[in-house]
This record gives C-alpha cells, sequence and structure tokens, in this order.
C-alpha cells in the first residue's frame, strides 16, 4: 500500500515537472524515479551507520600531578580520571550561599525549609539578613501580584492516555536511559497497546501525585559525551545523567506544565524564543 502510494506520488511529481519544463513526462518519470531510488538506498545506508556507529570514549587526555599531559586508554583508569574531574566540577558550588549556614537550613537540600513559603509569599523581611546577591534571586522567585489566587498552587497532575500516547510514538527509540534494562522500545512497543498505554500513565503518575521516589528511580548512569568532535581531552568531555525511562517522560511532562504555564502567565522573557511552539532559537 506504501509502495503503491510512493509511486503514485512520483507519478504526479514527474507530470508536475514534465509541465512546469514544458518537456515530456517520460524522461522526467525517469529521472525523478532515479533520484528518489538513490535517496532511498541513501536513507538506509545512513540508518545502518547510525546503529554501528559507536560513541564510546576508549581514550582520553588529562594532566597529571606533575602538570604533564597524558593519554590513558585503560578502562578503570579513564572511569577514575573522569569521576575525579567530576568531583571537582560538581563541588565548585559548595562555598555558594545556599549551601552554607544558615540558607542550607533555612530552605533545605530540596527548597522545602522553612525559608520556602516566605519566598514564595515575597517576604523580603526574611531576606534582609541574605547576601545581597543571594537576596536578588530569591525575590525574583516569589509569586507576582497579578498571578490570580486560583494559580498560586502547585498544578494538579494529570496525565491522559492519549497525551502519554502521542508522547511514545514521537519518542526515539534508540535513546539512552538508565540502569533498569527498560529502555525506549519498551514504552513504545507498550503505547501501541491502550491498555498497556493507561496501565503505564497511571504508573507514571503515582509519584507525581504523591510525592513517593521509586528506587529504580534513585539510581543512574552518568554518561560522558564530547563537545567538540574529534576531541578527548578530559575538559572537553559533557557529563549527561541517564535516568530511567519513565523518570524521564516524568520530567519532560513537569517540563512542558511549567513552560505551557509561564506562557500562560507571561511569564517567558522576550528573548527565550528557544523550546517554544511557534518559535526558533534563532529567532
Amino acid at each position: 500500500m506504501a509502495l503503491a502510494s510512493w509511486e503514485t506520488f512520483i507519478d504526479k511529481l514527474a507530470s508536475a515537472r514534465a509541465e512546469l519544463n514544458q518537456t515530456s513526462q517520460a524522461p522526467e518519470l525517469k529521472q525523478t524515479k532515479s533520484r528518489e531510488s538513490q535517496r532511498r538506498i541513501s536513507w538506509k545506508i545512513q540508518s545502518v551507520r547510525k546503529k554501528l556507529q559507536s560513541n564510546r570514549i576508549a581514550m582520553i587526555k588529562t594532566v597529571n600531578a606533575k602538570g604533564n599531559i597524558i593519554t590513558l586508554t585503560d578502562k578503570h583508569a579513564i572511569e577514575l580520571a573522569i569521576a575525579e574531574s567530576n568531583r571537582k566540577k560538581f563541588d565548585k558550588e559548595s562555598h555558594t550561599p545556599f549551601l552554607q549556614f544558615p540558607l542550607n537550613e533555612m530552605l533545605g537540600t530540596y527548597g522545602t525549609g522553612s525559608l520556602a513559603d516566605a519566598v514564595l509569599q515575597g517576604d523580603t523581611q526574611v531576606l534582609r539578613i541574605l547576601p545581597t546577591a543571594a537576596k536578588a534571586l530569591l525575590e525574583n522567585l516569589s509569586w507576582r501580584e497579578n498571578v490570580p489566587d486560583s494559580q498560586r498552587h502547585p498544578f494538579l497532575p494529570l496525565i491522559e492516555t492519549a497525551e502519554y500516547t502521542a508522547f511514545w510514538k514521537k519518542a526515539r527509540e534508540y535513546t539512552s536511559s538508565g540502569p533498569s534494562g527498560l529502555h525506549f522500545g519498551h514504552f513504545k512497543a507498550g503505547a501501541n497497546r491502550p491498555h498497556i498505554a493507561e496501565f503505564e500513565a497511571c504508573m507514571t503518575l503515582i509519584p507525581l501525585a504523591s510525592g513517593y521516589s521509586p528506587i529504580c528511580w534513585r539510581s543512574c548512569i552518568d554518561g560522558m559525551i564530547t563537545k567538540k568532535a574529534g576531541s578527548r581531552s578530559i575538559e572537553n568531555l559533557r557529563t549527561i545523567i541517564l535516568f530511567g525511562v519513565d523518570f524521564n517522560y516524568m520530567n519532560k511532562y513537569i517540563g512542558r506544565k511549567m513552560m505551557h504555564r509561564a506562557t500562560d502567565q507571561d511569564k517567558i522573557a522576550p528573548e527565550q524564543f528557544g523550546s517554544r511552539l511557534g518559535h526558533r532559537a534563532i529567532d
């Protein structure tokens, strides 16, 4: 059926080109079919190459204790060097006000401390003891006066089965995921079965609605990708976190809801065009 539709399209395309160029349809049809055949072969080759291509980092360059650049090829040595590099990067904020007394106790690790409600309500009296930069940041996290009372609460989590299914139909099957053993292909396949999709949507909603943290969501994989093509310098490696597939979906769901609410309340900066429907980052 698909092949017949494609051939019909090619015939119509050749006919339109012949009319436009005022030529015979036969040579236009031959040329068009040849071009489309080459294109289909190219797509297949690219598809196979992507599946076979490996982005494995088998060698990195780093600086040893003496300040000399060395090359590491041993798997264990590479992992140790990357772990140390990540520790240094991730510890850079440990001296900032939000991880020091009194903010670390007043806000809490997850922003659920006694100061959190005061920040949302814009209680500047509570913030007066803070450093200038931290105070300015927290002041801009408060609810604005023009936000209706009806919207001054977290959004009600509700994952519709149709919305859930639409997401997985567009998701890329070969996207990497966490250590659970489940991958995007499992969820894409499940999205084609209404009862499975409905069940998975409900299971994903439970942590969001209850605050429960599934044990399988508490583990992830730190992956390293190159910032610059061909560079294996440890300084040019970027750390990405691979979450569980359903956890990944839930994070995207929350992100979409937050953007929708911010858009509805006109809280998006004028220069923020990227990742918005109908806009492009280059705008």
